[in-house]
C-alpha cells in the first residue's frame, strides 16, 4: 500500500491502521506500506501507474485525486485510477499554539479581512481540503480578496504541526486526526472544524457552522489501484479490506483518532462520494477563481 503522504501524517496513519486491522483479521497477506509523501499526492500516484498491473499494490489517497486535475497540477485523471474503497472520514480544524493572541476563528478573519496577508496559515499541502478549509470560511465571511491570504504549503500534514509548534506559521489548517493528539497534550488550541456538530473528543472545539460561517468539509480517505486492475484483485482488497474494518481493532483506532468508519465498495464510492464531491469541487473552484486546467 502506497501511503501518499509522509510518516504521520493522516493518509500514513490510515495505511497503518489498515494495516492493523487486516492482520487482526487474519489476512494471509504480508501488507507492507510505502510512504511517497510531497507533491500533492502526485508522486505517489504515479509511483502506483508505473507498477505492474497485477493487482498486488493500491494507494491511499483523499480527494486530491480529482483536485489535482481540476486546478492543473498533474496530467493524471480520476480516469486513470480504479476506486477499490472508501476507508475513512475525517473533519478539517484551524489549530493554533495554545499561547497564539487568537482565541476564536473570528478573530483570525477579522484580522485577515482587514489585510489578507496579515495571518499566516499553514497547509500540509496543495490542493487539498486544508486549502480549501482557509479559502472557503473566509469567502463566507465576506473576505473579497481570497486570492491574497498568506497560505503556506508544507509537505505534508506532520511536517506543518512542527511549522506551527516552531511558530513558522500562525494558523494551521488540516486534518482533526493530524491535530487531536498535539491539542490533548495541550500544546495547540482548536479553534474550529469543519464538521456538521461538534466532535465527542474535542467538544470545546466550536463548528464553523456554531461561529455562524456557513463551512461544512467531510475529508476522506479512501483506496485505489489502477485503471482496469484485475477483477479478481480487486475483489480481494474490497473482501480483505470489508473484514479489516468490522475488527475490534480498527474500530477501536478509528474511535481515538475521531474518525468515522466509512467503508464502501468502489462502484458505489464513485456514485455516491466521488462523483458529487468532483462536481462540488469543480463549483468551489469556479466561484473561488482559482480557474479549471
Amino acid at each position: 500500500m502506497i501511503a501518499a503522504g509522509s510518516p504521520g501524517g493522516g493518509l500514513d496513519t490510515a495505511g497503518r491502521t489498515l494495516q492493523e486491522g487486516l492482520k487482526s483479521a487474519d489476512i494471509d497477506a504480508k501488507i507492507n506500506i510505502q510512504n511517497v509523501g510531497g507533491g500533492g499526492g502526485n508522486p505517489a500516484r504515479a509511483a502506483l501507474l508505473k507498477k505492474p498491473n497485477d493487482g498486488y499494490t493500491v494507494v491511499l489517497e483523499s480527494n486530491r485525486i480529482f483536485l489535482n486535475p481540476l486546478l492543473g497540477t498533474t496530467d493524471m485523471e480520476l480516469k486513470d485510477f480504479t476506486p477499490v474503497v472508501s476507508l475513512t472520514t475525517d473533519y478539517e480544524v484551524w489549530a493554533v499554539k495554545t499561547d497564539s493572541e487568537y482565541k476564536t476563528a473570528k478573530d483570525v478573519l477579522k484580522k485577515v479581512k482587514k489585510d489578507p496577508k496579515s495571518v499566516s496559515f499553514g497547509v500540509g499541502t496543495t490542493p487539498s481540503d486544508d486549502q480549501f478549509n482557509v479559502l472557503l470560511p473566509a469567502m463566507n465571511y465576506g473576505i473579497d480578496d481570497i486570492g491574497a491570504i498568506n497560505i503556506v504549503a508544507f509537505k505534508e500534514g506532520g511536517d506543518l504541526n512542527t511549522e506551527l509548534l516552531g511558530g513558522h506559521v500562525e494558523v494551521a489548517s488540516t486534518g482533526f486526526s493530524e491535530a487531536v493528539t498535539l491539542a490533548e497534550s495541550g500544546k495547540i488550541r482548536i479553534l474550529a472544524v469543519s464538521s456538521k456538530d461538534r466532535i465527542s473528543t474535542a467538544k470545546d472545539a466550536p463548528t464553523w457552522i456554531e461561529q455562524g460561517i456557513d463551512t461544512e468539509i467531510s475529508h476522506w480517505r479512501g483506496v485505489f489501484g489502477p485503471a482496469d486492475m484485475p477483477d479478481e484483485a480487486l475483489k480481494w482488497w474490497q473482501d480483505s479490506i470489508k473484514k479489516a474494518t468490522e475488527t475490534d481493532e480498527f474500530k477501536q483506532k478509528t474511535q481515538d483518532l475521531d474518525l468515522q468508519v466509512a467503508y464502501m465498495p468502489g462502484d458505489q464510492f464513485l456514485k455516491e462520494v466521488i462523483e458529487p464531491g468532483r462536481k462540488s469541487a469543480e463549483d468551489i473552484i469556479k466561484k473561488l477563481g482559482l480557474g479549471e486546467k
